[in-house]
Parts: structure tokens; C-alpha cells; sequence
């Protein structure tokens, strides 16, 4: 029987891979948004935004791929199952352990992770697109009347034909946008621009939106500035600014998120009532919102 380290402990695992690896916390807390695609961390009903993924070795990957080539039977059949849960092809060998050693550079404090420097190169759709979908979605779910709305979109084509927000890398000017609830035709640089030009169209104390949603909004677009500030690499972060800004930050926005959830559903459902207590046979009785258990 073949051993080999596991690299989450210090303990040998046998290959017929009876041991569970336990779940490791990411240093870097936006991990959390970037490993989406494992399949221990698929989008399912009722998810816990709190649920991190497991980090997936490459040493681990290369074993199961050794033993499910060299042996046959039960030992075999168990790898490919190995594989097949971590989203791995057994009949065909992933090459990208074994090439990722000699393109990418690794992250310090990872030296055996499967795709070394792989969240630096996807913090596009991995952070920063993510943030902007999430604050895009909370202003569709608030229902603002249709007036309000054409008064936001000229306020922030007002502030683009300014040319007053200018990007601190390239020294270029924001180019205008003229919709703040639709996002068609907008780039990546675009979408991070929209977080940021956001707060100033609203006001740092955002009058223009209804009184229980302020807090909330203006929560939100803080902690997501922090986090794309100090994902760009203009200086260096100790480890408990990164726990601030990102472990913090990202329970802080996910609260700010479910507050605002929260009232559009509280508002929507005591229109529903209202309008069942008036005529119960022509509106049928609204339902709350349930939890699903998993």
C-alpha cells in the first residue's frame, strides 16, 4: 500500500484515501470569491456566504493521478472517484500541476497550491466584477420610483462630463456613463469606476434614497472601495490590515446586502397584505421568506 503526506497535516494517508481533509481558512480572505468552480464550492440553493472552499495540493492531485495509472481494482476505482469529486478527469491527466511549476509564480505562503498565482490573475471576475454585481443587483431590488432614477442617471452624467475622477494608475479621466441601473455595454474598468462614482452621486449621506436603505447602501460601497483599493497593489498590507479589510470587510458587505434584501422583502410583502385584506378572493395570501435547510 502507497503513502503519501497529506499536506494539510502532518499525518500519512494510505491510497486507499479514507482520510478527510479538513478545511483550511484562506490567508487571503477574497479566495473566498475566487474559487468558485471547485466542486466542493458550487452555487446552490440555500448557500452560506460564510462557506470557504477547501485549497486543492498539487502534490495530492499527482498522487491520486500515480495510483489511479499504476494500480487497478478498488485502488483505482477510489482515485477516480478522488478526482472526479475535486472536478478532475481521471482518463485524462490535468497537465496544469506539472506546467503551472515553470509559467506562474507562486503565492508566498502557498508553495503547494494546484494553480500557483491564480487568484492574482482572475481578480478581475474573481473580486471585482462580483463586488459590482452585487451593488448593481441591490439598487435593482430597491424599486425606486421611475423619477428618482432619471434623476440619478443625469447626476452621474453630470459628474463624468466633470471630469473630475481620474484612475490613479493610468491618470486618465472616468469615461461617462450615462445609466447607473443598467450595466450593458460596460467594461471591467468601467464596472470598478461605476463603485466609486456611485457614492458621489448619492451623497455621502445619501438623502436621495428612502431612510431605511441609507445605511446599508453607503455601507456596502465603503467596504467595497476598501477592498478593490487594496486589491491593487499600490501598497503593501500587513496581515491585520488584510483581516480588516478583507475578512471584516467581506461579513460587513454580505450583512449590508441581506439588510437590504431584507426591507425590499418586508415592503413587498406588506403591500401583498394590504392588498389581501381589501379583496382576499381576488389576491391570494403573500408568503414569507423561508430558509431552505441543507
Amino acid at each position: 500500500m502507497q503513502k503519501f503526506m497529506c499536506p494539510h497535516s502532518d499525518k500519512h494517508v494510505s491510497s486507499r484515501i479514507t482520510a478527510c481533509v479538513p478545511i483550511q481558512k484562506c490567508m487571503y480572505p477574497y479566495h473566498l470569491f475566487l474559487y468558485r468552480s471547485c466542486s466542493k464550492c458550487k452555487w446552490r440553493k440555500g448557500r452560506s456566504a460564510f462557506r470557504g472552499a477547501s485549497r486543492q495540493s498539487a502534490t495530492q492531485i499527482n498522487a491520486l493521478y500515480d495510483m489511479y495509472e499504476m494500480h487497478s481494482g478498488r485502488i483505482q476505482r477510489l482515485a477516480g472517484e478522488k478526482l472526479r469529486k475535486w472536478g478532475f478527469n481521471p482518463d485524462r491527466r490535468c497537465l496544469l500541476p506539472l506546467v503551472c511549476d515553470h509559467l506562474l509564480i507562486r503565492t508566498p505562503g502557498f508553495h503547494d497550491s494546484l494553480f500557483p498565482s491564480l487568484d492574482w490573475r482572475d481578480k478581475l471576475h474573481g473580486l471585482l466584477t462580483f463586488l459590482h454585481r452585487q451593488l448593481f443587483l441591490c439598487f435593482a431590488s430597491m424599486k425606486l420610483p421611475l423619477r428618482l432614477r432619471e434623476i440619478l442617471d443625469q447626476r452621474l452624467t453630470q459628474l463624468g462630463l466633470e471630469r473630475i475622477m481620474r484612475d490613479p494608475n493610468t491618470g486618465r479621466t472616468f469615461r461617462v456613463q450615462k445609466h447607473l441601473f443598467k450595466d450593458t455595454d460596460m467594461t471591467g474598468e468601467d464596472k470598478v469606476h461605476w463603485i466609486f462614482l456611485v457614492p458621489h452621486v448619492i451623497g455621502y449621506r445619501a438623502l436621495c434614497l428612502p431612510a431605511n436603505f441609507r445605511a446599508p447602501v453607503l455601507s456596502a460601497f465603503s467596504v467595497a472601495q476598501l477592498m478593490v483599493i487594496a486589491s491593487r497593489g499600490c501598497r503593501s498590507y500587513n496581515r491585520a490590515e488584510l483581516d480588516l479589510v478583507f475578512n471584516q470587510g467581506y461579513v460587513s458587505f454580505f450583512a449590508a446586502m441581506e439588510r437590504i434584501h431584507t426591507i425590499t422583502h418586508d415592503s413587498e410583502y406588506a403591500r401583498k397584505l394590504k392588498k389581501h385584506r381589501k379583496k382576499p378572493r381576488l389576491n391570494p395570501v403573500p408568503k414569507r421568506f423561508k430558509r431552505q435547510s441543507r
